[in-house]
């Protein structure tokens, strides 16, 4: 038998069980897992980080021994094979298109039905006959227990929301306590998700700082050079502190900052940013021709950290996909607005204030 060549490293041998070879899971994380990891964690190459579908072993699992069902996002499932260290176990990895567990769910890709036809294709019932399946509760979006215990005959039920959980879950037997069931949004847990927010951002603010250029060259009687590279470097410094204002900063301070919607709590970071440029205009001069365009920045960045915070919000457990639409619906119109408004006053001040 030959081991799926982007994933060889994820195995340890082979595992026999009633004349039938399955490949074996190593529990261990290599450095090269880890180095890859943290290129995902930064959007690079994350969305074709696939593992194999099929059936596999941790240990030397039996007749009887638990089947843990995982989507076929390979973060997924290094997480999964990395806390199964110490037990034997089958772990049925499902193609979800290199999707998580939860994303899966909630575009319908980890259905009962996906599922049973997983139990089939694999032969589970020659190798394990007896196996219960323990879901991932956060399949349980699009997953029905008596559907998938009708389709495979066997005993199905939701385990832990972590898989660090599996072990204590299984040596229990299969009892978990409500905070083994709730999901929590950590600082950790928040920020381990910033660097693929501003991977993903990085495109708005390249051209946010292409059109401030082109803007900062906008001036009654013609640009002088050094003012201009003066204005676009201000423009570019407020435009990049924006754009980490509701990238980095609402993550960060996620509890403590007032409202529910991301992005009012993005405008609620935006206009502090705006705050604290103006008092330092107070002590370092005014990069902007007049007061009417320093004004006008006022208003370009809470709108742009608004915008920023809300891409945030498909990161998050608190919020469901009518939830994200209504939330755009209402403040996509006000950070246009708000960006609009402070366009004309920038550039309003500048032809109408004159020559610098």
């Amino acid at each position: 038998m030959v081991l799926p060549r982007l994933t060889e490293r994820a195995f340890s041998g082979f595992h026999t069980q009633k004349g039938r070879t399955v490949p074996r899971l190593s529990t261990k994380l290599t450095g090269s897992d880890l180095l890859e990891h943290f290129l995902v964690r930064c959007g690079i190459g994350r969305m074709d980080y696939r593992f194999e579908p099929g059936l596999y072993a941790v240990g030397t699992p039996g007749d009887e021994s638990p089947v843990v069902v995982t989507a076929n996002y390979k973060l997924t499932v290094d997480e999964v094979r990395r806390c199964l260290e110490g037990m034997d176990a089958w772990v049925l990895v499902i193609d979800t298109a290199g999707i998580n567990v939860w994303c899966a769910a909630g575009e319908g890709r980890f259905s009962a039905g996906d599922v049973a036809r997983a139990v089939e294709s694999v032969g589970l019932d020659e190798v394990a006959p007896r196996g219960q399946l323990i879901l991932p509760q956060l399949s349980a979006p699009s997953l029905s227990l008596p559907e998938l215990r009708r389709l495979t005959g066997r005993k199905a039920l939701f385990g832990p929301v972590r898989a660090r959980d599996l072990r204590d879950f299984v040596e229990s037997g299969f009892a978990c306590p409500q905070e083994k069931r709730r999901v929590s949004f950590s600082l950790r847990e928040r920020l381990v998700l910033v660097p693929v927010e501003i991977k993903n951002g990085l495109k708005y603010l390249f051209v946010g700082i292409l059109v401030a250029l082109m803007l900062s060259l906008v001036h009654r009687g013609g640009p002088a050079w050094a003012h201009f590279l003066r204005e676009w470097s201000a423009a570019s410094v407020l435009l990049t502190a924006s754009f980490l204002g509701g990238a980095f900063l609402v993550p960060l301070l996620l509890p403590f900052l007032p409202g529910r919607a991301f992005s009012f709590k993005g405008l609620v970071v935006g206009v502090l940013i705006s705050l604290l440029w103006i008092l330092s205009l107070v002590r370092g001069g005014n990069p902007f021709p007049t007061p009417v365009s320093a004004l006008g920045w006022c208003l370009i960045v809470p709108a742009v950290s608004s915008f920023t915070a809300m891409n945030f919000t498909g990161a998050t457990p608190f919020t469901s996909l009518s939830g994200v639409v209504a939330e755009m619906r209402r403040y996509i119109p006000v950070q246009v607005l708000l960006a609009l408004a402070g366009i004309i006053l920038w550039v309003g001040g500048k032809l109408v204030g004159g020559a610098l």
